[in-house]
């Protein structure tokens, strides 16, 4: 186990790593493989094995305590303790570049998972320069290792509401008698609770890119999806951060008009409209992607900080009210509060039927169910 500490801002930060069960040249079978179906990735594997597994492990240590020391600095002021214990593992986990374990995490201590490619994939364009097309080819995205922390990061500054959605999902969990239903039951919650927190984190994550890029046509996809009852074909990570920003875009209004007013939407390299002409004027654009000038760093972690204290229905209201205030189009505007009540109700009532066609009549158990739809709404 491996310890770093650091004072930041008076508290005192200790970051852990585990390396005890970890093996760099585990990954070579793996870039064995990959070069047999594309030989350019050989060069790859001739660099690794020169370095050697101490040195590729060393640069591996050092990205992973500078990165968590640099998001603890950068997140400092929401940081409620003044002693936080970060533990990290650096191990595969299959599709995430990294993970936050809210399960064993407290306000205090924070557990994560890192994945080996995801350093190696940095470590080999920052160190050794080979070129970004080749590395993309190991696992289909470059995610530069400071925005995967940061995401995860922001997973552990969220972790009342992250564990109060878990919690409202156990409770399903507990009730649900059968796995289709309970899935179902607990689907329309776990689906805001994700838009939130998922949306939340990369919304922050990208704090430093001078515009957000985004999808209409995605967006009208999920809507039409949403309209049908059906939550299954919606992005919840990408849908999730633009509901974000259109919230923080709001404030922005209310607070700084003429900001507001001068912020760009590209269709080109030299085509663009200020924000002045309406949303509802450039969100209509034949179009299927555009680049959205992005907040300030400063304005989107104060919208963090208020973010941070609300429940997963209180984000979907304000993301309503944003819509309406930034005249969004109706078919850009990915979910209101009526779209999931009636989902709710929808699925419910589908359940009730199934119930009912197997001989069951529902009386105490509806009335348990309609108590717990009644908490949710509150939550």
């Amino acid at each position: 186990m491996l310890k770093r500490v650091k004072r930041i801002q008076g508290k005192r930060i200790e970051v852990f790593i585990d390396t005890e069960k970890w093996n760099v040249n585990s990954y070579l079978k793996e870039l064995e493989h990959a070069i047999e179906k594309n030989k350019r990735l050989g060069v790859i594997y001739e660099i690794h094995k020169k370095q050697g597994e101490d040195k590729i492990k060393s640069l591996m240590v050092d990205m992973v305590f500078d990165n968590f020391f640099k998001a603890t600095e950068y997140f400092i002021s929401h940081i409620q303790f003044d002693l936080l214990h970060i533990y990290v593992k650096i191990q595969s986990i299959g599709g995430p570049k990294a993970f936050f374990d809210q399960i064993i995490s407290r306000e205090n201590f924070a557990f994560f998972t890192v994945s080996p490619i995801a350093l190696l994939q940095e470590i080999y364009v920052k160190y050794f320069k080979i070129p970004n097309d080749l590395i993309i080819q190991l696992s289909h995205e470059l995610a530069p290792i400071e925005k995967v922390i940061n995401h995860e990061f922001v997973h552990f500054l969220d972790i009342n509401k992250v564990k109060e959605g878990s919690k409202i999902f156990e409770r399903y969990k507990k009730i649900g008698k059968f796995d289709k239903w309970f899935n179902t039951l607990s689907q329309p919650f776990d689906f805001l609770a994700q838009l939130r927190v998922e949306g939340l984190a990369k919304f922050v994550e990208n704090k430093n890119e001078p515009s957000i890029e985004y999808n209409l046509a995605m967006i009208k996809f999920g809507k039409e999806w949403i309209v049908k009852g059906d939550l299954n074909y919606v992005d919840r990570y990408q849908s999730g951060m633009y509901m974000w920003y259109f919230i923080s875009l709001s404030y922005l209004l209310k607070t700084n008009k003429s900001k507001f007013d001068e912020m760009r939407a590209y269709f080109g390299k030299d085509d663009f409209l200020f924000f002045a002409e309406g949303l509802n004027n450039i969100l209509t654009k034949d179009i299927r992607k555009i680049n959205l000038q992005n907040l300030s760093e400063n304005f989107i972690m104060e919208i963090l900080k208020e973010g941070l204290k609300w429940s997963h229905l209180h984000f979907l209201k304000e993301y309503e009210s944003a819509c309406y205030i930034l005249k969004i189009p109706k078919d850009q505007i990915l979910m209101t509060v009526s779209d999931y009540n009636r989902i709710k109700k929808i699925q419910y009532n589908e359940w009730l039927s199934e119930v009912e066609k197997k001989g069951f009549k529902i009386s105490r158990l509806s009335i348990y169910f309609q108590r717990l739809f009644s908490f949710i709404r509150k939550s």
